[in-house]
């Protein structure tokens, strides 16, 4: 049984930037200069290091991933490419519990990290159960219980909330739980930390090492990378050591961009514009290395590259506050799956769940480079004041779309080089989210969003009042709605009656007379 913490700390440096200013004492503590480098963290806590106040709440579990980025665009590394919608995603997969069971311990967790209430019916259901929180910062109980889990001191560790994206994750299967944490600039750190240098200290229960890296741009591609860098195990008598990698990520960028728009009012269009000219997959393959495969396998195949199967793919985090009509499909859309609240009548106040999450395949030669996608906003519960949207307007925000290709790599002629290096990479975190929806192998190429904020902010028409006071007046209206309709069904009925017998009555008199002039 594992009895320490594995932290391992990843730099990537630029390859004409002299990081030679390593500074190591005989006690094995490491300190670099502050640097703007891309940093990554990953720590490993197994299960049997885990403070019972977070176990207890894992039990029951089979999955979880948590994960948060922030809504500001940050500068994303294409060997750290984790691309997160904005707020905070939890993705959960009951285990042994009751499912009843599982949702309260995932609720007290949130709870406890968050300080978030979340109950079983918050949550909507995929391949995995599913809540959403448009959450802008990191609350300080997700330090304090973090510095819990991972032994350390919470004053050391507030620079965590400073991280452009965070990913915690549990694996009964695995027995641990996996803290992940990325900053495009390593100087937030010390920034934040109040420090000029950057210091490793070794640890008791922990084992730290720090890899500093440069990509070697002539032995890498858009899918390949080689790393030439140095390693350092922060130990006493520890040495640092030549380190050369090659890694495939699982996530990859192409040079497409889009932009996209909110429309305002009660059916809002989101007009997703595509800055340059989508055609078919083959103008992705271009990047793809092919130098490592083997030439017999090649012809083996007798395929050509283009062959490999490639979709192109939008992903919509839509809040309770709006809805997508599946019958509304766009042109150049079909569509895979609609998973969460699809009630087109409720209003946002009688929504349980947190909202929808729509997976769109599109057409890869859109010929107009636009996609309009029509949403729907649901009746606001009514505001007391004027709000800053207006005096009968509210605010709503929802995450920008994501645009990506996904490519199943176990098509020839690939399969070989691209499924065996796919799951080694020591910086991919695979799990649940929209990657669930894909196969195992499956290699992901994202397009830049042209945006410097993630969500876009849609303004949505409301009633003005207190809310008893409005449900009492629609009440009312609709009660005297209800007796004006009663009256005139009673008084159109009373009407007949007194006709018919009008019509009776002169039809007795008219006999009479008849009757008297007969005489």
């Amino acid at each position: 049984m594992t009895s320490h913490i594995n932290h391992r700390v990843t730099f990537i440096h630029p390859a004409d930037d002299n990081f030679v200013d390593i500074d190591i004492d005989t006690s094995g503590i490491l300190t670099l200069p502050v640097a703007n480098f891309p940093r990554q963290d990953r720590y490993r806590v197994p299960q049997a290091l885990v403070p019972v106040s977070i176990k207890n709440y894992l039990q029951g579990i089979s999955q979880l991933r948590i994960q948060w980025a922030s809504y500001t665009v940050y500068p994303a590394n294409r060997l750290f490419l984790e691309v997160v919608q904005p707020g905070l995603h939890v993705h959960f997969t009951p285990g042994t519990a009751s499912e009843a069971d599982a949702y309260r311990n995932v609720a007290s967790l949130l709870e406890q990290f968050f300080e978030l209430k979340a109950e079983q019916h918050n949550f909507t259901l995929s391949t995995s159960a599913t809540l959403f929180v448009p959450l802008k910062t990191i609350p300080d109980s997700f330090i304090l219980n973090v510095a819990l889990l991972l032994q350390h001191r919470h004053g050391e560790l507030g620079y965590l909330k400073y991280a452009d994206t965070l990913t915690l994750a549990y694996s009964a299967q695995k027995q641990e739980m996996v803290l992940q944490t990325y900053f495009s600039s390593s100087a937030v750190v010390n920034v934040a930390s109040k420090q000029d240098t950057t210091v490793f200290k070794p640890r008791d229960h922990v084992r730290t090492e720090i890899g500093i890296f440069g990509i070697d741009e002539n032995a890498s591609s858009l899918d390949d990378f080689t790393l030439n860098g140095v390693r350092y195990a922060v130990a006493p008598d520890s040495q640092v050591e030549r380190t050369f990698l090659h890694v495939k990520p699982r996530h990859r960028t192409v040079p497409f961009a889009y932009s996209s728009q909110l429309s305002l009012g009660l059916h809002p269009k989101t007009t997703i514009t595509f800055n340059d000219t989508l055609v078919s997959p083959e103008y992705v393959y271009q990047f793809i290395d092919t130098s490592s495969i083997p030439a017999d396998i090649l012809a083996e195949q007798n395929l050509p590259l283009t062959e490999k199967k490639c979709a192109l793919f939008l992903h919509y985090t839509i809040p309770k506050a709006y809805f997508f009509d599946k019958y509304q499909l766009p042109k150049g859309a079909d569509l895979v799956g609609y998973w969460g609240e699809t009630d087109l009548e409720a209003p946002e106040y009688a929504v349980d769940g947190w909202g929808s999450e729509l997976l769109l395949e599109l057409d890869q030669e859109l010929a107009s480079r636009r996609l309009e996608l029509t949403l729907h906003s649901r009746y606001q519960t009514p505001v007391n004041t004027d709000t800053q949207a207006g005096p009968d307007q509210v605010q709503k925000e929802i995450p920008y779309p994501h645009v990506f290709y996904a490519c199943d790599p176990d098509v020839a002629p690939l399969r070989d080089p691209e499924s065996r290096l796919l799951g080694v990479s020591p910086f991919d975190s695979k799990g649940l989210g929209y990657e669930s929806y894909f196969t195992g192998n499956t290699v992901f190429y994202h397009l830049t969003a042209s945006t410097a904020y993630l969500a876009h902010t849609g303004t949505i028409p409301t009633a003005v009042g207190s809310y008893s006071e409005i449900n009492a007046m629609t009440s009312a209206i609709v009660g005297l709605g209800f007796l004006f309709l009663l009256w005139k069904f009673v008084s159109i009925g009373v009407g007949k009656k007194l006709l018919k017998l009008a019509k009776e009555v002169g039809m007795k008199e008219v006999k009479v007379s008849v009757s008297k002039k007969t005489n």
